[in-house]
């Protein structure tokens, strides 16, 4: 069986999981984790990171994370075998939401200062839970040195988006078609 941290450092890992967890029967300890929405926001991880993959299995394993009570996080790092990475999960975690807060320059320019070590996987996660980069993200990641990474985040999320949504349509026309 592969590795959580291997299986995370591919493409595609929603479906990985579901055929790992499936495995595994109901013993593995992040079976229950792989809900739809957690799905949802691993798979605006890939589009958003494109082929870079092994770079932020970091933030994938963050999103697997964030629905679990943080009293259980540490054992659950552990029973999965990734708790050498535990203070960077924490620190997407714990700062997860906090940019929503911000109101003034001086809050952003602390919210960046508080979170510089992992600003850029930090920003990555908002950014995919929330399908878009909103303003105050823009702000921030510009304040970071991250304009760029960000914006091109943004631009595959919403390339993504525009293919779905035309797949979308264009079956939906199909249908009417036939039922016409």
């Amino acid at each position: 069986m592969n590795t959580l941290r291997a299986i995370l450092c591919q493409k595609n890992t929603v479906e990985q999981l579901t055929r790992t967890f499936s495995a595994a029967g109901t013993v593995h300890c992040l079976r229950s984790t792989l809900i739809p929405h957690v799905a949802a926001v691993m798979q605006r991880v890939e589009v958003a990171t494109g082929e870079e993959h092994e770079r932020f299995w970091v933030v994938k394993l963050a999103t697997l994370m964030h629905e679990i009570p943080p009293t259980e996080l540490g054992a659950t790092l552990q029973c999965a075998g990734v708790a050498d990475v535990a203070t960077c999960i924490l620190a997407i975690l714990n700062g997860f939401g906090q940019v929503w807060r911000i109101k003034t320059q001086d809050e952003r320019q602390r919210y960046v200062n508080a979170h510089r070590v992992y600003l850029k996987s930090l920003l990555l996660f908002e950014v995919a839970h929330e399908g878009a980069a909103t303003d105050e993200m823009r702000a921030v990641a510009s304040l970071g040195g991250l304009k760029e990474q960000l914006e091109t985040w943004s631009a595959r999320l919403a390339a993504a988006h525009l293919r779905s949504t035309d797949l979308s349509s264009t079956k939906g026309n199909a249908e009417l078609n036939r039922s016409a």
